[in-house]
């Protein structure tokens, strides 16, 4: 549990910084998000469908696939992020 919480406290801030990579987000970049994390296409995000998006996420911060979150691996992530000019935040 106490895991759990530290990596949501980890990763909800690279989220946020995420949304944000333009100066604000306007209502159709907003919009795009949504729809990418509805999965099903019912006009609302679930738990679940959140996490799915998230999970991902860490796996791709993961970048020595240890199980954790390194500051490294975060810092190499945001860079990674700010450097994308797809806004999508993938940083593949």
């Amino acid at each position: 549990m106490k895991k759990s919480v530290l990596i949501a406290m980890m990763v909800f801030p690279l989220v946020v910084s995420c949304a944000h990579k333009k100066k604000g987000m306007d209502e159709k970049s907003v919009a795009k998000m949504f729809t990418k994390l509805d999965k099903d296409k019912d006009g609302m995000i679930t738990q679940a469908e959140f996490d799915s998006k998230h999970s991902g996420m860490f796996a791709k911060m993961d970048s020595n696939n240890d199980g954790n979150i390194s500051m490294a691996e975060a810092k190499g992530h945001h860079s990674k992020m700010k450097k994308s000019d797809d806004g999508d935040c993938n940083c593949n």
